[in-house]
């Protein structure tokens, strides 16, 4: 939620876990800039390759796909194979062909496969059943005994004070739903929309928060639908928390997300959630909260939402649920895993 992105803060945590452990702990890193990813993603590889021959780590914990010898691996990313296959669905046939010619694509699946396929791979994490199950159906070669899923973790106790001062504050006079992603059409802005034009008599707001490259399709959208005065675009904000506790109900409309991080966030923050299938997180979720695998379930879910507006009481439930997801809790399952 800070300016930090979610794998470097959870890599940060992971290196401190383990240095609490009494591990020491290096971390290869590239901050270099390239305006040619491939070159970037080969640059950093070789660089890697070249402290593991020299060093001999005995643990080797990769956060990204690479070439070089890994005995542990995160795949906080997901399945690439699988992410193609998804947008393949959705994509014209020229796009469709592109993805298999893309340099940048052939590269990531190759380290991916060399990644999850190597025999020197102890331990393989993932943070939800739905990329446990795309690994094994796209990489067959995989053993089922080395896949380790732990859940995304989230700042628990470090949300307490301002989940209580999102209280203290006047509630708006319509219900509040909250979208939080980045490149839109990804995350299932489109198909939220369409499902709120449905309900145009009824008294809600949508505020919509993160970057787009093409934001005026959106707009354009909106007014189509006749939704100006109930849809909000806000772009990037620095930190999403006051937009937790003004709103009632977060809509993950993700159209492929490994786990999208504001699930726990805002369960977090004791919002209600609504998430598509598609988004690993929705795996955590649980009554009274809302998933859905169609349109019209999701027309339905939002319906269903706009009886439950947020209370204290209510929005602690829903923050109690996921008490054990605290990041210290997440991480020491890796941790436990590991050694």
């Amino acid at each position: 939620m800070q300016k930090r992105g979610g794998l470097e803060k959870y890599t940060k945590r992971l290196a401190d876990g383990f240095s609490q452990k009494g591990h020491d702990v290096t971390l290869l890193t590239s901050d270099k800039k390239s305006r040619f990813s491939l070159y970037q993603l080969l640059q950093y590889d070789r660089y890697c390759k070249k402290y593991i021959e020299s060093e001999k780590p005995d643990i080797i914990f990769g956060m990204e796909r690479n070439f070089c010898l890994q005995t542990h691996y995160r795949a906080g990313n997901g399945c690439h194979a699988a992410y193609l296959e998804r947008r393949k669905m959705r994509e014209g046939i020229v796009k469709r062909l592109s993805f298999a010619l893309n340099p940048l694509h052939k590269l990531i699946l190759a380290m991916e496969k060399k990644t999850f396929e190597s025999p020197d791979l102890k331990k393989l994490f993932v943070n939800s059943a739905l990329v446990e199950r795309e690994i094994l159906t796209h990489y067959p070669a995989v053993e089922p005994d080395k896949i380790v899923v732990v859940h995304n973790g989230v700042e628990w106790h470090e949300l307490e004070k301002p989940f209580e001062e999102g209280f203290t504050k006047p509630r708006l006079w319509a219900y509040q739903f909250l979208f939080v992603g980045n490149e839109y059409e990804r995350k299932g802005l489109n198909e939220l929309l369409e499902a709120l034009g449905a309900l145009t008599s009824e008294q809600w707001e949508l505020t919509v928060i993160g970057k787009e490259r093409n934001p005026k399709h959106f707009y354009q959208k909106v007014a189509d639908l006749g939704l100006e005065k109930k849809v909000h675009f806000l772009g990037q904000v620095s930190d999403v928390r006051p937009y937790y506790s003004k709103a009632d109900c977060l809509v993950i409309p993700s159209r492929y997300d490994p786990f999208a991080n504001v699930t726990v966030e805002a369960l977090a923050m004791g919002l209600l959630v609504i998430s598509s299938t598609h988004n690993g997180g929705h795996e955590v979720l649980k009554s009274p909260n809302f998933i859905y695998n169609s349109q019209e379930e999701l027309e339905n879910c939002l319906k269903q939402a706009l009886k439950h507006p947020k209370t204290h009481l209510s929005a602690t439930v829903i923050r109690n649920s996921i008490a054990h997801l605290d990041f210290k809790n997440q991480i020491q399952k890796v941790i436990d895993a590991s050694i």
